[in-house]
């Protein structure tokens, strides 16, 4: 039975084009290379239905009521699916009425993994109000950049260790504090909360309309922006995740008695994301805030973990984990990875070592996470090196960049993406959303070939983006914090390949004439760390006599990274 006036989503009319047996999905063109390889009776296509992002947190309470649904694992903290809703609705009322929260307006999130941002995501979006969220290691300045670019009501909702970072931001003035923690001249989250009844207020929600999460992402322009993704974006990619590759029935058959390992932070896109999808699945939420080996391997083991969603750095460090051989695994069913590029030997090891195949995928913040798998189906039909295939309703294609023409099997372009969870648009930059989506599709800026089965290879991108541990980082706003050291004179600063980290920071620096054989690169290193905080700092400086140019005078960043590479080359050999 399901509460108000909303479609059951877990009904019959979900999958009511799979059981025509539709064999076309809307989003998708005819003939593609990829739907040879799709098992004939798995849906090409879902009725997705339009209805509010937290209709996922209370129909999962109806259905799995006194499931597990939050475990916080260092905390040993245990939550049900009654209690989500229960704390997320008396978070809404408290938020609707003594702070006027309503629809219009966006609600920072800032904290790690934890009860409170869960119950935060769906609170926040029960007063109609949209989810800004905010990564806990970026810099106050960083964090203040988002807060007035996105117009924060000023509201916030934030981690105590967090706090003292960002008390200071003028648009600021109300701070809850997710934990037990009291702190003067902020709200305690447990202690407000405990004020209300659990009834939220009644709010008009148009699903492909109203934003239930602006997250802000790398782009062409030096500064992060905010993609505005509906309630419809976000839903729709959270079916397609739980359904994908899989016979609906036998999916269903397996909701309410799995656990999502939940590592990845949810404050990034695809962490937020496969928290949504296992609630959807009713599977038990297993949370934690650190990549450390053993704490995941016991994890797995004790939890009995069905889904383990991870970056290539975090298998890294479990392939150098020396007593991962000592646990059990067999419980896992799925380990994705995305974010970058997974190197084959990387995955290759993992699996010698666990047994478990590593199924390779990609999005963007700008598609709600997922958009390209491995088939999960099928573990022998992995391709190592390659993304997968597009998931459930999702359709792509290579692109001349300069044409806009479809190239050929085998060609190099732009990879562009079309399907139901594509952003509504960039907030306040209809310019850039303009230039990013054409005619329904999403320019990605990767360059990739696709094969004669439908498999993506991602080769390169069209800008120079750093990608670091999953997070896109901009060369030119590195730079620009890089002069105002006193001893800097010139400065670029590129992304080098690095098998743990998907691309390390590397800055090359001219001094200046006073400062030089007076300041070493550990100076500089120490010192850009403590200005852009922990993840966009240089790890490697190295000291130049010049920086190559264009003739228009702009950094030669194509000429830096060959000669980069080619001194790696020399240096192996």
């Amino acid at each position: 039975m399901v509460e108000k006036n909303c479609v059951d989503l877990y009904g019959d009319s979900i999958l009511k084009p799979w059981h025509e047996m539709v064999t076309q999905s809307p989003w998708v063109e005819d003939n593609r290379p990829w739907q040879k390889i799709l098992p004939k009776n798995f849906p090409r296509t879902l009725n997705y239905p339009e209805a509010p992002l937290f209709e996922i947190c209370d129909q999962a309470a109806l259905k799995f009521r006194n499931n597990v649904s939050v475990c916080m694992i260092t905390q040993n903290q245990k939550y049900t699916y009654l209690e989500m809703k229960y704390y997320s609705d008396q978070l809404a009322a408290a938020l609707s009425d003594r702070l006027n929260i309503g629809k219009g307006v966006s609600v920072a999130v800032d904290t790690w993994n934890s009860p409170e941002f869960v119950f935060s995501l769906f609170g926040v979006n029960k007063t109609g109000a949209s989810c800004t969220l905010i990564n806990p290691l970026l810099t106050a300045e960083d964090v203040e950049y988002t807060i007035n670019d996105a117009e924060i009501v000023d509201t916030i909702i934030v981690d105590s260790k967090v706090y003292p970072k960002i008390k200071h931001i003028k648009k600021l003035k109300n701070f809850i504090i997710a934990g037990k923690e009291e702190i003067p001249g902020t709200t305690n989250f447990w202690k407000l909360i405990k004020l209300y009844k659990p009834q939220p207020p009644e709010v008009e929600i148009e699903p492909k309309e109203d934003i239930a999460a602006l997250i802000y992402t790398g782009g062409t322009t030096g500064r992060p922006k905010g993609v505005m993704l509906t309630h419809c974006n976000v839903l729709a990619n959270a079916l397609q995740c739980a359904y994908h590759g899989q016979h609906p029935l036998q999916a269903q058959s397996m909701f309410g008695k799995g656990a999502t390992l939940i590592i990845l932070p949810i404050c990034h896109i695809s962490g937020y994301v496969m928290l949504l999808t296992a609630v959807y699945e009713g599977s038990m939420l297993v949370m934690e805030n650190t990549f450390d080996p053993k704490t995941i391997c016991e994890a797995i083991q004790w939890y009995r973990v069905t889904k383990f969603p991870v970056v290539p750095t975090i298998l890294v460090f479990l392939n150098n984990f020396k007593e991962i051989t000592n646990y059990d695994f067999s419980s896992v069913t799925l380990v994705g990875c995305g974010a970058m590029a997974l190197a084959p030997e990387v995955a290759h090891k993992f699996e010698e070592l666990t047994g478990l195949k590593v199924f390779q995928g990609m999005g963007l913040t700008e598609c709600c996470a997922a958009a390209i798998s491995n088939p999960i189906w099928a573990p022998s039909l992995v391709q190592p090196g390659s993304v997968g295939t597009p998931i459930l309703d999702t359709d792509a294609k290579i692109v001349d960049p300069v044409t806009e023409e479809e190239l050929p099997i085998g060609g190099e372009g732009e990879l562009w993406i079309r399907g139901p969870q594509l952003m509504k648009g960039y907030w306040r930059n209809p310019k850039t959303t303009e230039q990013a989506l054409i005619n329904g599709w999403m320019r990605t800026g990767d360059l990739a070939r696709m094969d004669e089965n439908g498999y993506v290879y991602l080769s390169g991108r069209l800008k120079d983006i750093i990608k670091y541990k999953g997070y896109k980082i901009f060369p030119d706003e590195i730079e620009a914090k890089m002069y105002e050291h006193e001893a800097v004179k010139e400065c670029a600063v590129l992304g080098i390949p690095n098998d743990v980290s998907g691309e390390e920071i590397k800055a090359y620096i001219v001094l200046k004439d006073e400062y030089v054989g007076k300041i070493s690169e550990k100076e500089i290193i120490d010192w850009s760390k403590n200005k852009l905080g922990p993840i966009k700092y240089p790890r490697k400086v190295e000291f130049k006599t010049s920086i190559p140019k264009t003739p228009a005078g702009k950094v030669f960043r194509r000429k830096l990274r060959e000669e980069e590479l080619k001194k790696q080359k020399t240096e192996i050999e």
